[in-house]
């Protein structure tokens, strides 16, 4: 059996390769300027920190870490002067490639989705943030300024449709508004989410789904079966997945994911 490359000796690790590729970077740039050996050395030692004390048990905490282990990735690459470095690129493509990879698996396990529709507070927010980032390749409320931001998340905001590509239909974007509703009692179940974003639906005759099929411009897209057609994001350059996954539920015996607010303290 072959070992998951997603795990480090102590657990889960999203962007490993980003921090394995500038600890490679430490070395590199320490040899021919050994006025800044010091410096180097002890950004490597962060890094050596961070890749054992930033691992998670499991594959939900994994995701919710990871913006924090992203802004710290970003921080050292700005320090080294690796921001436009194409091997930083390179190696945050191939961690967002395995991210895509984990949040389909955890909606593949009855036991990690059921704890994602458990996730309150900033635990919430962070794992929404990660999904509509992948989507979007932009933070939700990207165009407001953080005071803008807070304000809006405060008075119950949410993030505005997203333009594409890829793009959005109207009866998918009415989904995301039903199962994204503050209320989670409002919310409806897991099942009807999923049974909302098959596409035919299984309840519209095949002469409805010809009249409805202009309405629905991204039908691929709105499958909720584990395959590569109905996960674009895995073949896709931005690595987006779809909101479609059902990151709302409405059992009211569970406590559901709190009011997204759509954006994380960073």
């Amino acid at each position: 059996m072959t070992q998951d490359p997603t795990r480090t000796s102590s657990g889960i690790l999203i962007y490993e390769t980003s921090l394995s590729f500038l600890k490679d970077a430490c070395d590199e740039l320490s040899s021919p300027n050994q006025s800044k050996l010091g410096e180097d050395m002890e950004v490597r030692r962060r890094i050596e920190g961070y890749i054992l004390s930033m691992a998670s048990d499991d594959v939900v905490g994994a995701i919710i870490d990871s913006l924090e282990c992203r802004q710290r990735v970003l921080e050292l690459a700005n320090q080294l002067g690796l921001t436009n470095d194409p091997g930083l690129r390179t190696a945050l493509r191939r961690d967002e490639e395995r991210m895509a990879t984990l949040l389909v698996s955890i909606f593949s396990s009855k036991s990690d989705e059921e704890r994602v529709l458990r996730l309150k507070g900033n635990s919430a927010q962070h794992f929404l943030d990660v999904v509509q980032e992948l989507y979007t390749a932009r933070p939700p409320f990207s165009g407001l300024s953080e005071t803008a931001t807070m304000l809006k998340v405060l008075n119950g905001g949410r993030p505005e449709r997203p333009l594409g590509p890829p793009a959005m239909s109207d009866t998918l974007w009415q989904h995301v508004t039903e199962f994204w509703v503050e209320s989670h009692i409002a919310r409806p179940p897991t099942h009807s989410v999923v049974r909302n974003m098959v596409w035919p639906h299984p309840d519209i005759t095949p002469v409805a789904t010809d009249e409805l099929s202009s309405l629905v411009i991204v039908a691929e897209e709105t499958k909720f079966l584990h395959d590569r057609l109905s996960m674009p994001f895995l073949d896709r350059p931005a690595l987006r997945p779809s909101p479609s996954l059902p990151t709302s539920g409405g059992n009211s015996k569970d406590q559901q994911l709190d009011s997204w607010s759509g954006i994380s303290v960073r």
